[in-house]
């Protein structure tokens, strides 16, 4: 199969998760024949057509339900299940867990990235509730020195090239 109809496939897809995508419809879009383009495709990817949206589907679904608050049910038919069942099935299959314990248990790791995204506004850091600028101060540098002891002497040097 060339590498060229697989991207377009595959970018088909992408942008269309929540339409419904015919085996016939894709394999015309990658210039096959149904069978042929589903022997091909499994070949590639080790996986069926169908197996691969569906995972892609549960795949932005965990997405959605990390990063928004939106219903169970209306990210279940946005990105192409027919039902809420059909995508706590699916979802459940892939992650282990169903789609609202999911996002129950990935809260605690949103709520660091966010934190760690604003530590990150340069000129900045984060104190209690109240971020503000941070300020630079210039203080003396420290001397450090190595103990170095051997058997049956002790002595003191400065190590300036590093400890």
């Amino acid at each position: 199969m060339r590498s060229e109809s697989f991207q377009e496939v595959i970018e088909y897809v992408e942008r269309n998760l929540s339409a419904r995508l015919s085996l016939e419809h894709l394999a015309a879009i990658a210039g096959y024949s149904a069978y042929h383009f589903q022997r091909l495709f499994r070949h590639a990817y080790h996986l069926s057509v169908s197996e691969y949206i569906r995972r892609r589907r549960a795949a932005v679904g965990s997405e959605m339900l990390i990063n928004t608050d939106m219903k169970v049910i209306d990210i279940a038919h946005t990105v192409g299940f027919e039902s809420q069942e059909a995508f706590t099935r699916a979802f459940k299959h892939y992650y282990q867990f169903p789609p609202a314990k999911y996002r129950k248990l990935m809260q605690p790791y949103v709520i660091k990235r966010e934190e760690e995204q604003m530590s990150t506004v340069p000129g900045w850091i984060k104190g209690g509730t109240h971020p503000r600028p941070s300020r630079i101060s210039r203080r003396k540098s420290i001397r450090l020195f190595k103990i170095d002891r051997g058997i049956g002497r002790t002595r003191i040097r400065n190590d300036d090239a590093g400890i």
